[in-house]
Formats: structure tokens, sequence, C-alpha cells
């Protein structure tokens, strides 16, 4: 069964209204006379039991282990700039 209600009658009944979604009825709201929105019981998904999962979707590159020089040269060497404010910022006097 279909039940039509305008956007004021939806939200004065809204508990209504879910209870006719719940028992199964299609529940739609209008704007203006023209419907627009359909009230629908979401249904939980069973959560896994002990052991259970979905298979991933993961793809792993052949070189995926094999080092990249250009990232370890970047962490390795220090920025200057960020040297110097880290210096400034040690030595720095507490405000009193």
């Amino acid at each position: 069964m279909s039940h039509v209600y305008n956007m004021h009658e939806a939200k004065t009944n809204l508990s209504k209204l879910v209870k006719l979604a719940e028992s199964g009825a299609r529940v739609t709201i209008a704007r203006a006379g023209k419907p627009g929105f359909e009230l629908t019981l979401v249904k939980a998904k069973p959560r896994p039991k002990l052991g259970e999962f979905e298979p991933l979707d993961i793809r792993i590159l052949q070189d995926f282990d094999s080092s990249n020089q250009d990232w370890i040269d970047a962490l390795e060497t220090p920025d200057p700039e960020l040297v110097e404010i880290w210096n400034q910022a040690a030595n720095a006097k507490p405000a009193t």
C-alpha cells in the first residue's frame, strides 16, 4: 500500500510514518504537492562472526619492496629552513 504525505504532515506524524515504513508500506513525502522523497527501512548488515571477513581487493606491485633511494635521501637530509626554526624555538626565552 502506498501513502503520500506533504512535508507538514510528515513532520507532524513522523512516528506514524516510520511505523508504516517498518510494516512494509510505501511512504512518499511530497513538497508543494510533488512527490520528492520516500521513507524506506534500512536493513542492518549482520556483524561478521569471529574469523569471518570480506575479501579485500588489493593489488601489490611486483617491485613493492625495492628501495626508492630518492625517498630515503629526502627523509635522511635535514631541511635547513626547518632546522633554523627548530633552533630558534629551542633558544627562545619563555614569556613572563
